[in-house]
C-alpha cells in the first residue's frame, strides 16, 4: 500500500532528469561571485518562489498542511541552499514545464511578475522553482517503502477504536493555591535563578516555568467608534424608506414601513454611520500610506520608515485632525511594550479583525506576527508583511452586535525574547509558581492517599464525604459514556478537513493527548490481566499528573473494553493513517537543519574521495 504522495513523486520523477539549474552554475569557476553577491542572489531566488506561494522555508508544508500544531521552526536561507546543493549533487534537474507550474497552483505569468519584482530573469525563477520541486521530491523518495503489516494495523485499530468505560475526578490545583503563604527570600531567589534564562515563548522545561522576557512589541493606533458618528447622521424619510426596501429581508415580520418606522430608522442610521466610518477609516489609512510611497528599501527588503511618521506626535496630530474635520471621537493610543502572546488581551484592539477581499477575517494579533524583525516572520517580505511604523489594514471590532470601532495600527518597535527579566520584574510570578508547586504536591499527596483507600469501594462511592470533596466542593465524579481513543468522523468531513479521526473531549478535561494515551495504555494492561483479577472486587485506578495544566486526575477503569475483530476497511484505513504518520515523521527528520548539514558534509566527502 503506497502513500499518494509517493505515487505522485514517482510519476513526477520520470520527468525530472536532464539539465542542471543556475545554482549549479554558481559553482562554475568561470562565474565569479563575491560572498555578498551570492547571498543576495540566493535571497532573491527564494523570495521569488515565496512570491509564488511556495514555502521554501517550510518545504514540507504542501504535503502536511492538515497537520495541526506543527511547531517546527522554518528553515533559514543557509539550510535551504544546502538542500539545493544536495539535490544537484545527487541527480540532474529538469527545466520547469508549464504543466508543473499548474500542478503547483501557479502560472507562467506569475513567474514573469516574480522575476520582475526580484530583479531576476524568467529563466532564473523557473530554475529556482524546479529546485523547490526537486528538494521536496528528494525528501519523498528517500522515505522507506510504505508497507504496513496487517498485524501492525490491527494493533492500532484495537488501540484507537476499542471503547472503554471510566469514572474520574479532576482536581484543579489553581483553586486551592494559598497566595498568603510566606516564602523565604532564598527560596524565591533559587526559583528565579533556576528558570531566569528560560524563554516563555518556548519553555524548555517540563514545568513551564520561564522568567526571561518574551518577544515584545510596541503598538500605536488611531481609533474611533460608530457612536461618535451617529449624531452627524441625518437621513430623510425617503432615504430611510429606500434603505428599508433594500434591506427588507432583515425585517421579515414587518409588512409595511409604518408598522416599525422608528426601529427601521434606527437601523438605517446605524448602517449609514457604519458606511461613513468605513470611509473615514480608509481615508485615514490612505493618508498614513502617503509618506511611504517615496520611502527607500533597506537591505532586509523592507521600506525604511520616513522621519515624519516616527515623530512621537504623528498619530496624535492625525487623530486631532479627524476630530476637527470629521467630527468623530478619534484617539491616538500607544500600548508600550507588550508580549506578542498577549496581543489578543489588549483592550479594544485585541479582538479586532480585518475583513479581507476574499471574505474571510484575519485577527489583529496574527498580523503583528508579520512585522519586520519578528521571529515568526522569517525575514521574508510578502503582501502581508509590514515595516516598523507602516500602517496595517483597517481593523474593526464589533461587540454585542451594537458597538462598532475602527482601528488603523502600526508596530513601532520590537524587542526579541530571551532577555533576562530582573527579579523585581517577575517577583509576583516567581512567588506564585512556588506557592502553586507547593499546592500541587499537597493535592497530589492527598489524592494518592484517597486512591489507596478507595480500591475496594471505587471512586463514585468513596468521593462523597471525603476530605478532598470538602476541599474541592465544586468537583464532581464524571462518568462519561464509553469512548474510544480516536473518534471516527464522517467521510464528508474527512474529505473536507483531511482528518480521518479526532480525539474525544472529556468533561472537566477537554482534549488531552497525554491523559488519553496514558489512560488507554492502562486499559490495555487491564485487558491483558487474568480474569480472576476482575472477580477480586478490586477497582482499577490510575493517578495522572498534568502539572502545566494545573490538574490532578484520578481515573477508574470500569470496563477496559473488548477488542473486536478488525474489518478489512478498518485495517486499510488504519494502514493509510500509519503510513501518513510515518511519512510526516520522516519529513520532520529530513528537513532538520543539523541532519541537512550532516548529509551534505558526507556527500562532499564521498564525491571528493571519488574524484581523487
Amino acid at each position: 500500500m503506497l502513500h499518494p504522495a509517493k505515487l505522485y513523486a514517482q510519476s513526477l520523477m520520470v520527468a525530472l532528469v536532464g539539465v542542471s539549474t543556475v545554482h549549479a552554475q554558481l559553482d562554475n569557476p568561470t562565474v565569479q561571485f563575491t560572498d555578498a553577491e551570492r547571498a543576495d542572489f540566493s535571497r532573491r531566488r527564494t523570495e521569488a518562489i515565496f512570491d509564488l506561494a511556495l514555502p521554501w522555508n517550510r518545504p514540507w508544508f504542501l504535503e502536511m498542511r492538515d497537520v495541526e500544531n506543527d511547531v517546527r521552526k522554518p528553515l533559514d536561507l543557509e539550510t535551504w541552499d544546502l538542500l539545493v546543493e544536495e539535490v544537484h549533487r545527487t541527480r540532474a534537474i529538469n527545466p520547469l514545464s508549464n504543466e508543473m507550474l499548474m500542478e503547483l497552483g501557479t502560472t507562467e505569468i506569475a513567474v514573469i511578475e516574480a522575476a520582475g519584482r526580484r530583479g531576476l530573469s524568467e529563466e532564473q525563477v523557473r530554475q529556482a522553482v524546479a529546485d523547490f520541486i526537486a528538494v521536496r521530491e528528494n525528501a519523498r523518495l528517500t522515505m522507506s517503502d510504505g508497507e504496513i503489516s496487517g498485524e501492525e494495523a490491527d494493533f492500532w485499530v484495537a488501540r484507537t477504536q476499542t471503547p472503554i468505560e471510566v469514572s474520574y475526578v479532576v482536581l484543579d490545583v489553581r483553586e486551592v493555591v494559598d497566595r498568603t503563604m510566606m516564602v523565604p527570600e532564598e527560596k524565591i531567589l533559587a526559583q528565579y535563578n533556576a528558570y531566569r534564562h528560560e524563554n516563555p515563548d518556548a519553555p524548555g522545561n517540563p514545568y513551564g516555568f520561564a522568567y526571561a522576557l518574551p518577544q515584545r512589541v510596541n503598538i500605536q493606533y488611531i481609533t474611533f467608534d460608530r457612536e461618535s458618528i451617529l449624531p452627524s447622521v441625518d437621513m430623510s424619510e425617503s432615504q430611510v424608506r429606500s434603505w428599508f426596501e433594500a434591506n427588507r429581508h432583515n425585517f421579515t415580520k414587518v409588512e409595511k414601513f409604518e408598522d416599525a418606522a422608528e426601529e427601521i430608522t434606527r437601523h438605517a442610521r446605524l448602517s449609514e454611520a457604519s458606511l461613513r466610518g468605513d470611509r473615514i477609516a480608509q481615508m485615514l489609512h490612505k493618508k498614513m500610506q502617503r509618506p511611504w510611497k517615496s520611502a527607500q528599501v533597506g537591505a532586509d527588503n523592507y521600506k525604511i520608515a520616513p522621519d515624519s511618521v516616527k515623530d512621537p506626535q504623528y498619530l496624535q496630530t492625525l487623530a486631532e485632525g479627524l476630530v476637527r474635520l470629521e467630527h468623530v471621537n478619534a484617539r491616538a493610543v500607544n500600548t508600550g511594550l507588550i508580549a506578542i502572546s498577549d496581543a489578543n488581551k489588549l483592550p479594544e484592539i485585541g479582538t479586532a479583525k480585518w475583513k479581507r477581499e476574499s471574505g474571510d477575517y484575519l485577527a489583529f494579533r496574527h498580523l503583528i506576527k508579520r512585522v519586520q524583525g519578528i521571529e515568526l516572520n522569517y525575514g521574508i517580505r510578502d503582501q502581508l508583511c509590514y515595516a516598523f511604523y507602516e500602517p496595517m489594514p483597517v481593523f474593526a471590532t464589533r461587540q454585542d452586535g451594537r458597538t462598532v470601532q475602527w482601528f488603523v495600527a502600526c508596530v513601532t518597535e520590537m524587542r526579541n525574547s530571551g532577555d533576562d527579566a530582573s527579579l523585581d520584574e517577575v517577583r509576583d510570578r516567581v512567588l506564585y509558581d512556588i506557592q502553586y508547586s507547593e499546592a500541587f504536591g499537597r493535592v497530589g499527596h492527598k489524592l494518592s492517599a484517597f486512591a489507596n483507600a478507595s480500591v475496594e469501594k471505587g471512586i463514585e462511592s468513596a468521593w462523597p464525604g471525603s476530605d478532598l470533596a470538602a476541599m474541592f466542593p465544586r468537583t464532581k465524579v464524571q462518568h462519561p459514556k464509553p469512548f474510544s481513543r480516536l473518534r471516527r468522523v464522517s467521510r464528508q468531513i474527512r474529505r473536507i478537513s483531511g482528518q480521518a479521526t479526532i480525539a474525544p473531549s472529556l468533561p472537566d478535561i477537554g482534549v488531552s493527548d497525554k491523559f488519553l494515551d496514558e489512560l488507554f495504555v492502562f486499559a490495555s494492561e487491564i485487558r491483558n490481566r487474568n480474569e480472576a483479577d476482575f472477580d477480586s472486587g478490586i477497582h482499577f485506578m490510575h493517578l495522572f499528573e498534568l502539572f502545566t495544566e494545573g490538574k490532578w486526575i484520578l481515573a477508574e477503569i470500569i470496563n477496559p473494553g473488548v477488542v473486536r475483530d478488525v474489518s478489512k476497511e478498518q485495517r486499510e484505513e488504519m494502514a493509510s493513517e500509519l503510513l501518513e504518520a510515518r511519512y510526516q515523521t520522516h519529513a520532520a527528520q529530513w528537513f532538520r537543519p543539523e541532519n541537512v548539514r550532516n548529509r551534505i558534509v558526507a556527500l562532499r566527502q564521498k564525491q571528493s574521495s571519488a574524484g581523487d
